[in-house]
């Protein structure tokens, strides 16, 4: 080592501890960091050891060694941290795992190392640091200014990377409608390129400012054999909302998707300008139990006078509580159903007919059972039920068909089923004739 004006630099040691050795090459100094503390009896230094063994340990990475004389003119080693400048023993009996430990407790991770600890290729940039934060916008569903909020900023800055310079709402907004695009098109190709059909759904909209809107959802199976849903519109609809205007819209729509012709069924809510269209199921369900509710009003206002004075009457409380688990039992099998219409990731139209089944067996086994309160409002349900679900629609019967967990026997007496089901396999039979099936 070398003495220069009590100045000493302390060549590197190995991590077994090798003795100090003079050398009479001058050593390339290290420069300190900001926050690494320093006096003036000590340098830092890093030149290799004269063994020429390097030090192979990730710590050395973050700490340097330090050799200082203390005012009884004894030399201490310490090892000194130039990310947080704490100081640690660094003698050559010291070792390494206290400066590992130290390493846990600071977290000190490069960025350019994933979680298992191997390195990556990451380089930071503001263009990719700008596609996560509006990425992160419209997931958590945050206004456009929320970029602008220095908590946000200083958050970033403070604890991912210093390098983080933000940016404004505009910009964040302009960010947002170019991904839409990209993404638009990209399900664009996607939708062109399937080989099936679709089914869509459409539903009108009211804004609170009396604007009207129409929403088409396309729901498919891919190559996976995996029901997909997507909105691939909801735009403003023109006044009058005539059902001209509305096959229009989603005309238009479909000629922009390019799917006009894969179309397999569109089903259209409740409007009176619908009326060549089916109604949503989950609007031919409610329909028949607000008809026999309406009637029960009267009921409900009894109902609700007895619960005042329900504790007066043993018996009175044993009726009550039998009759409203009769209403129970009874209405159970409409939410069952609605919920089993309404649902979006699985195949719906098999349901109907074995839904529709339980419902018909309900209305017979509650009709007469119920000492007669219930009677009337049960036939007013059945007509209403009958008059929409009296002929079941063709394409109930062929999907139960199909569902491989039915037997076309249960549907013999319909004999229309058997028929369609005849056509439907005649007219693929031709227009797959001549497919190889190697191909």
């Amino acid at each position: 080592m070398t003495h220069r004006n009590n100045h000493i630099i302390l060549d590197d040691l190995d991590e077994q501890g090798q003795h100090f050795e003079s050398i009479g090459s001058p050593t390339t100094p290290v420069s300190p960091t900001s926050n690494v503390p320093t006096n003036n009896n000590t340098t830092l230094g890093s030149n290799p050891s004269v063994t020429n063994k390097k030090l192979k340990s990730e710590v050395w990475k973050i700490f340097d060694r330090v050799e200082r004389i203390k005012q009884d003119g004894t030399k201490e080693i310490k090892t000194i941290c130039s990310k947080c400048g704490d100081e640690l023993a660094g003698g050559p009996s010291a070792g390494t795992n206290h400066l590992k430990r130290q390493m846990d407790i600071r977290d000190f991770q490069q960025l350019g190392k994933d979680k298992e600890g191997n390195l990556t290729t990451f380089i930071y940039t503001d263009a990719n640091a700008r596609n996560e934060v509006v990425e992160y916008l419209v997931r958590a569903k945050h206004p456009f200014t929320f970029v602008e909020k220095h908590d946000f900023t200083g958050m970033v800055q403070r604890g991912f990377t210093p390098q983080y310079k933000g940016f404004s709402a505009s910009t964040a907004k302009r960010d947002i409608m170019k991904s839409f695009k990209f993404y638009k098109e990209k399900l664009k190709s996607i939708l062109h390129a399937h080989g099936g059909r679709f089914c869509l759904t459409s539903d009108l909209w009211t804004s609170r400012n009396k604007l009207g809107f129409l929403s088409l959802t396309i729901h498919y199976i891919d190559s996976n054999w995996n029901l997909n849903k997507r909105i691939i519109s909801f735009k403003m609809l023109e006044s009058p909302h005539t059902g001209y205007n509305i096959a229009n819209l989603i005309s238009e729509e479909l000629q922009y998707w390019g799917i006009i012709d894969k179309i397999f069924s569109i089903t259209l809510d409740n409007a009176t300008n619908n009326d060549t269209a089916e109604m949503f199921l989950k609007e031919k369900l409610s329909l028949p139990l607000h008809d026999g509710l309406s009637n029960l009003s009267s009921s409900v206002e009894k109902i609700k006078d007895v619960v005042r004075n329900i504790n007066s009457s043993q018996a009175r409380y044993e009726l009550y509580i039998k009759c409203s688990e009769l209403v129970r039992d009874f209405l159970k099998v409409f939410d069952d159903s609605t919920k089993n219409f309404c649902g979006v990731y699985y195949p719906t139209s098999c349901r109907v007919i074995i839904q529709l089944t339980n419902i018909c067996a309900k209305f017979s086994k509650f009709y007469g059972q119920t000492f007669g309160i219930f009677d009337e409002t049960l036939d007013l349900m059945r007509q209403k039920f009958d008059k929409y679900w009296g002929d079941i629609p063709l394409l109930f019967g062929m999907a139960i068909i199909l569902d491989p967990r039915f037997k076309i026997e249960e549907l013999n007496t319909i004999q229309s089923f058997q028929n369609s089901m005849t056509q439907l396999f005649d007219y693929y039979g031709n227009a797959y004739k001549n497919f190889d099936i190697g191909a």
